[in-house]
């Protein structure tokens, strides 16, 4: 096994303050590109750890109105013991949190190859890190994603670091990869993809590393896929496969349009790293010439999770942030490996030089750092609804008998109570996937066909509804709505704050409700 060439000897001492102090630095640094946003306003799915955040502080539950919101329970504690221990509820309180999770995985990052590889590798990570774009938005919104990539990279690195020839205590290492990967796992069941990845990877490195002939390990291997095709045909058989499949494919009604779009991730790295991502085989020939072990780990890692999530209906950037910065790594061990052989052949100088013009095109033909200039300003991300003056303008409306809305979380969070939530996709979400079913999460009754919309308004003759003005003006079931009120005999008006328009029907002529079509009424 080759080894890359190391920088010059530093005194034991004098070399951990330099560690330390550029962790210091490292981590300063990241928090300085992870405030922008800090301010926006929230994101949907924010506001599910919010509010039950919020109820575990008061009663030691996750209740959000009638409903539970128990996804990633203990990231949701941790919530809301960083509110309590600041004494603020509020958004900005709640994402910091995820601000120091963001802030150290930089830092994780920089110590694990400063140990595996060397400190010029491990500086170059750390860079990628904090200018990570995927990164530095999961620093400042109240998800578990940043927290899951940093429980799955330290486990990464501890089941790998635990399986050195070098290692002492290899089982302590594994005991610590077993109990971050179970966080990770908790955080987001995904993670199960990149742990399958390093097992794959790890198994097929101590085969090649402990079977000396490639007629041993053509066997095993061979067995291996053998073992792997009975176990697929017996899943065929008893029906496990295919729901196995129907879970991996499965996707809400607001994700339909990607589920098959297998090119999303090839997409969103091409626009994000460029030329880096179109030549990656090439850096990964040369990282895996300088450090063949290492790479190998990495890149069984990141293309399983790759390949796995191009193919599964859910898709998303933030689902492949785990794996991310394995890529990340391997560019820059063939950074340093390059500079090393230029260095060597014709001075340090000039490999500097080379350095240098090669970054500033690889950066110039990327959309990364300009990315992460904005998010760092608070510019760039997507729009984002503004609820804040809501309340005030519906004043004496938020009395209306029936209320009902297209954003739940927003309307318990800045608002009011409410009695029906209306939304195709959330309807997809639930069990069984029907109108009229409740949702767990609220305890709201929930609707999205336009049947049981005239049903509601049939049956609810005095109402208000609440909804995102793009919803209203622009979607098919805003117009819909629309066109049902008309026909339902109904007067409307309507006032806005800023994205928001609230819609206030009655009955000028005091028809009397017609409750057949709308369940339990």
């Amino acid at each position: 096994m080759k080894t890359a060439t190391h920088t010059p000897e530093i005194a034991l001492s004098d070399r951990t303050m330099l560690v330390a102090g550029l962790s210091v630095l490292i981590g300063a640094v990241a928090v300085l590109f992870r405030t922008g946003i800090l301010g926006a306003d929230a994101e949907f799915d924010e506001l599910y750890h919010l509010l039950a955040a919020r109820s575990w502080n008061a009663d030691g539950s996750f209740a959000i109105l009638d409903g539970e919101y128990t996804r990633g329970a203990f990231y949701t504690r941790a919530v809301g013991a960083t509110m309590a221990l600041l004494g603020s509820e509020d958004l900005f309180t709640a994402r910091l949190l995820s601000l120091v999770i963001g802030a150290l995985t930089p830092v994780l990052a920089f110590l694990a190859i400063n140990r595996l590889v060397s400190l010029p590798v491990a500086l170059i990570v750390a860079v990628y890190m904090i200018l990570w774009p995927q990164g530095i938005l999961e620093s400042q919104s109240v998800r578990f994603y940043g927290a899951q990539v940093l429980a799955f990279l330290t486990g990464a690195y501890a089941f790998y670091r635990g399986s050195l020839p070098d290692t002492n205590r290899s089982w302590l290492w594994g005991l610590i990869a077993f109990a971050v990967w179970a966080a990770a796992f908790h955080f987001q069941i995904t993670s199960i993809v990149g742990v399958a990845g390093a097992f794959a990877g790890m198994f097929c490195i101590v085969v090649y590393e402990r079977t000396e002939t490639w007629r041993g390990r053509i066997i095993i291997f061979g067995g291996v896929l053998i073992l792997a095709a009975i176990v697929f045909a017996v899943a065929a058989q008893t029906g496990i496969l295919a729901k196995a499949w129907s879970f991996y494919r499965w996707t809400p009604g607001h994700a339909e349009a990607l589920r098959d779009y297998v090119g999303f991730y090839h997409k969103q790295f091409e626009n994000r790293y460029g030329l880096m991502w179109w030549t990656a085989p090439v850096w990964i020939g040369i990282a895996f010439y300088a450090r063949p072990r290492l790479t190998f780990y990495a890149m069984a890692i990141f293309f399983t999770c790759f390949v796995v999530h191009s193919f599964s209906g859910m898709k998303s950037l933030r689902y492949l942030s785990y794996a991310s910065p394995m890529m990340f790594m391997v560019w820059a061990i063939s950074f340093v490996w390059i500079w090393e052989q230029i260095r060597d052949r014709a001075g340090a100088k000039i490999a500097s030089g080379v350095a240098a013009v090669a970054a500033v095109a690889m950066l110039a033909l990327s959309d990364f750092p300009t990315r992460s200039y904005n998010f760092a300003m608070g510019e760039g991300f997507s729009a984002r609804e503004d609820w804040s003056g809501v309340d005030a303008t519906l004043d004496v409306w938020t009395q209306a008998p029936f209320i009902a809305t297209t954003r739940e979380l927003h309307m318990a969070a800045y608002v009011s109570d409410f009695d029906m939530i209306v939304s195709r996709s959330r309807v997809s979400e639930l069990k069984p996937p029907v109108d009229f079913t409740t949702d767990f999460r609220t305890g709201r009754v929930t609707i999205g066909d336009a049947e049981s919309v005239a049903a509601v308004l049939a049956c609810e003759r005095d109402g208000l509804m609440v909804t995102p003005v793009e919803w209203w003006a622009d979607t098919a079931e805003g117009q819909t709505f629309q066109e049902l009120i008309a026909a339902a005999g109904l007067q409307a008006e309507s006032r806005t704050s800023a994205d928001i328009i609230a819609i206030r029907w009655t009955d000028p002529a005091n028809t009397a409700p017609d409750c057949s079509g709308v369940p339990g009424s």
